[in-house]
C-alpha cells in the first residue's frame, strides 16, 4: 500500500521529450508493483499518452514549479495539423498506406523469386 511519501506526488506536473517534442503531463496515481518489487507512477501525458515509471524515471520529468493543472488542453502542436482537414489528413494517409502495401508486394515478390531459384538449384543438384 502507498505511504504519503509516494502518494505526495500524484497530481504533479511532468515534463519528458520525446522524439524532439516536449510533452506535459500529470502523475495520475502510484501503485505496487510486486514483479519489479517497487512502486511505479502511472503518468498521464497531455495528449493521452500513459506511461509507467520507477521513482528515478519520475525525479527526472517532475517540474521544479507545479502549476495549477489546466482543465483543457488544446492539441499538442507536435500532434496536431492545422490547416489541413480530416479528408486532407484521411488521404495523405490512406497514400502513405498504399504506398508501405505496395513496398511490401514488392518485397514478397523478390523473395518468392529467390525462393524459387533456391529450389530450382537444389532441384539441380546445385548447393544453395
Amino acid at each position: 500500500m502507498p505511504t504519503a511519501l509516494h502518494t505526495k506526488y500524484v497530481g504533479m506536473r511532468v515534463e519528458k521529450t520525446f522524439n524532439g517534442c516536449e510533452y506535459g503531463g500529470m502523475v495520475n496515481s502510484v501503485m505496487w508493483h510486486p514483479e519489479l518489487d517497487t512502486f511505479m507512477y502511472r503518468v498521464e501525458y497531455d495528449d493521452n499518452e500513459i506511461e509507467e515509471l520507477g521513482v528515478e524515471g519520475l525525479a527526472a520529468i517532475l517540474l521544479d514549479e507545479q502549476p495549477a493543472p489546466v482543465p483543457i488542453s488544446p492539441p499538442h502542436p507536435c500532434r496536431s495539423q492545422e490547416g489541413q482537414s480530416n479528408d486532407d489528413r484521411e488521404a495523405e494517409e490512406k497514400k502513405v498506406e498504399d504506398a508501405a502495401t505496395q513496398r511490401m508486394a514488392k518485397v514478397r515478390l523478390e523473395a518468392s523469386k529467390v525462393l524459387a531459384k533456391a529450389i530450382e538449384n537444389r532441384s539441380k543438384g546445385l548447393k544453395i
